[in-house]
């Protein structure tokens, strides 16, 4: 059962791409859609002694990464891809940063120096996807943490021939 929570201060980004933020106890938020530098509000969908999962229910005061997302599927709430909301340059830079922090916190090292890599284009690049077929032959991806279905008629980061398989059905 899902509950609310106050405003969460978002202080940063978690590996797998949810803001991380604590609540008034302490207990670490992984947020779902929040970036960090956000006040959101959230809903919380997994609550444990340690950590809780939430999804983001309102953004209060938006970081200036932050997008409207150009895939509708994202809205409707496919899992496909999880940065739809954040500008592509910022993408880079939290990924650079997960991968810091992980550097810092497991691998020990205190100044991990990090490349970011190739610029990727907006759409057309992902060349892996878990497509799923519904019991009616529909094929989609699968609702953001859950094994729904959301049908997508296309994929705008597909590559084109990954795409194509996806719309064959």
């Amino acid at each position: 059962m899902a509950s609310s929570l106050p405003s969460l201060h978002v202080t940063g980004v978690a590996v797998g791409g949810d803001g991380l933020a604590r609540d008034e106890s302490g207990r670490v938020v992984l947020v779902a859609g929040a970036l960090p530098g956000e006040e959101v509000r959230a809903e919380v969908v997994d609550a444990r002694k340690g950590h809780a999962r939430a999804v983001v229910a309102e953004v209060l005061s938006a970081a200036p990464a932050r997008v409207v997302p150009p895939c509708p599927r994202a809205v409707e709430g496919c899992g496909g891809c999880g940065w739809q909301h954040v500008a592509a340059p910022a993408q880079r830079d939290l990924k650079v940063a997960m991968v810091e922090d992980a550097l810092r916190r497991l691998g020990g090292l205190a100044e991990p120096v990090v490349g970011a890599g190739p610029v990727l284009p907006a759409t057309g690049y992902r060349t892996t996807v878990r497509g799923v077929a519904g019991p009616d032959g529909r094929v989609g991806l699968r609702r953001y943490r859950s094994h729904d279905l959301v049908a997508i008629p296309d994929c705008q980061v597909a590559d084109p021939l990954v795409a194509a398989v996806l719309a064959e059905g």
